[in-house]
């Protein structure tokens, strides 16, 4: 219903989580969810409806994603294309082959800028930034070790999930610009106490931004929604399980592998 998908989408958007990613820096999350949110519609279109422009936005909409926090769209990339063969699925019906053409030249088309900038201008620093990022790796010989030290520091640790529904369990934020301007202003800010962002081995120290928090009541009416309409949630309810395994990383390695890319 639309008071379901306003009411959740408004709650998540004043959540802890969503609101304090812009002093962690990152705008482009934002942008590229407006994308995201629309490339899962476009995905049920295509496949109920085949109508060409369908199958042309979906293409584009995905590509457009890849200008904004190009890491993580990555994934969502990938995750999108699985719902997209699970709508078949759902819908018994095998995609037509015209327009999944149709799509995949759009998105070739336009993020070509996109996938080039990544390729060869992105990765191009990421030695460099492996070396002096927050890790030990200077003290690991092996190259493979070393990016995977890197990639996996802000593996979530199992035990600060309880932040999803509980504020500021361990503080807020690592950010020392952030903890002088709330004793100035006396905002009551806090020092994250917590592991994420610590580097691997290490017995003390982190880094975080940004809060967990997503809110009670949120994962209330989310619980709520999952038991009462399960039929039509039990995908979305999978996926939020395993990306859940997949934000815990080194804590969680046998799962986070399956996506992790040296």
């Amino acid at each position: 219903s639309r008071l379901a998908a306003y009411g959740g989408g408004l709650l998540l958007a004043f959540s802890g989580y969503w609101f304090s990613l812009f002093s962690a820096g990152h705008l482009g999350w934002f942008q590229w969810m407006t994308y995201g949110v629309f490339a899962f519609g476009l995905a049920d279109r295509a496949v109920i409806k085949s109508k060409l422009r369908h199958w042309l936005l979906l293409g584009a909409t995905v590509a457009w994603g890849s200008f904004y926090q190009a890491d993580l769209w990555l994934l969502f990339t990938v995750f999108t294309a699985v719902y997209f063969i699970y709508a078949c699925a759902r819908e018994r019906k095998f995609p037509a082959m015209r327009g999944v053409a149709i799509a995949a030249v759009a998105f070739f088309l336009i993020g070509a800028p996109s996938f080039y900038n990544a390729l060869f201008k992105d990765l191009a620093g990421r030695d460099k930034q492996i070396e002096e990022g927050q890790t030990i790796a200077g003290e690991v010989k092996d190259e493979a070790e070393k990016r995977w030290i890197f990639v996996t520091n802000w593996s979530l640790p199992p035990n600060e999930t309880a932040e999803f529904f509980v504020p500021r369990i361990n503080g807020d934020t690592s950010c020392m610009l952030t903890l002088s301007l709330g004793a100035q202003k006396g905002t009551g800010v806090k020092q994250y106490t917590g592991a994420l962002g610590r580097p691997k081995d290490a017995a003390q120290g982190n880094y975080r931004q940004h809060s967990l928090y997503v809110g009670w009541v949120t994962c209330l009416l989310a619980l709520v929604g999952a038991i009462l309409g399960w039929r039509k949630c039990l995908f979305f309810a999978l996926a939020a399980v395993v990306f859940w395994l997949f934000s815990m990383g080194r804590y969680c390695e046998m799962v986070y592998r399956l996506v992790y890319m040296r």
